[in-house]
C-alpha cells in the first residue's frame, strides 16, 4: 500500500504540472496603464453584441495600472471618471499575443468648461496675434470668435471665425497647446478642415469642429 502511494505521488505531481500548463498556455500577459487616477474594472464581455454589461461577472478590479494574466475572449474595461475625466468603457480581446494598452481619458465636459473660461482670452489673443492683419483688419472686413470648445484634456480648441457682416464664408480654426503655449494648428482657418492636409490631428476633433 504505502508502494502505491510512493508511486502515485510523482504521478499526481505530473498531472497537476501538465495541469498548469494547459491552463498557462490559455492565458495571455495583459498589461493596462490608466493614465488618471481612476478606479477600474475589467468584466467578462457578453455572448452577443447587445448583451448588458450589468450582471457581468468582475475579473479584476484596480486603479491605475493592472498586470497579469488573461484567458482568451472578449472583455471591456471600464472606469466611471467621475467630475474631472470622462467614463470609460473599451472591449478588447485577448488572443495569444500578448496586450499592452495605454488609456488616457479625456476631460469631462464640466471640467473643460470651466478649463475654457480660463484659457479663451489667451487664445483669442493667440489667434489675433497670428492674423489681425488677414481678419481683423481693415474696418468692415472683421471677424469674431464662435462655438469655441476645448477638447481631450485641454490642449486642442476649435472654434470659428466668424465674419461681422453677410456675404463672407465662416471659418474653422483648431489650435494646440505645446508647452503651455497656444500656436495655431490649422494654418490658414478654412471653411472645412481636412485629415488629408492636417493629419497630424486627431480626426475626432476634426469632425467635431467641422460639425460646429
Amino acid at each position: 500500500m504505502r508502494r502505491r502511494i510512493v508511486l502515485l505521488i510523482p504521478l499526481v505531481a505530473l498531472m497537476l504540472a501538465v495541469a498548469f500548463l494547459l491552463i498557462r498556455s490559455g492565458s495571455t500577459d495583459v498589461k493596462i496603464q490608466i493614465n488618471a487616477p481612476l478606479e477600474a474594472k475589467i468584466i467578462k464581455a457578453g455572448e452577443l453584441a447587445n448583451d448588458s454589461l450589468y450582471g457581468q461577472p468582475t475579473v479584476a478590479s484596480f486603479t491605475s495600472n493592472y498586470s497579469a494574466k488573461l484567458k482568451k475572449g472578449s472583455y471591456v474595461l471600464l472606469a466611471e471618471g467621475g467630475n474631472d475625466y470622462e467614463d470609460i468603457s473599451s472591449q478588447f480581446e485577448v488572443g495569444s499575443k500578448p496586450i499592452n494598452v495605454s488609456v488616457s481619458p479625456s476631460y469631462s465636459k464640466e471640467k473643460l468648461s470651466v478649463l475654457l473660461k480660463e484659457q479663451e482670452p489667451i487664445i483669442e489673443t493667440a489667434i489675433r496675434d497670428k492674423y489681425d492683419r488677414q481678419y481683423w483688419l481693415p474696418p468692415g472686413y472683421s471677424y469674431k470668435l464662435a462655438s469655441g470648445t476645448l477638447f481631450q484634456r485641454g490642449d486642442w480648441y476649435g472654434g470659428l471665425i466668424v465674419p461681422a457682416h453677410e456675404g463672407e464664408d465662416t471659418l474653422r480654426i483648431i489650435i494646440k497647446k505645446t508647452d503651455g503655449q497656444w500656436s495655431v494648428a490649422t494654418d490658414p482657418p478654412d471653411i472645412i478642415l481636412s485629415s488629408v492636409v492636417y493629419p497630424d490631428i486627431p480626426q475626432g476633433i476634426l469632425r467635431k469642429v467641422n460639425s460646429l
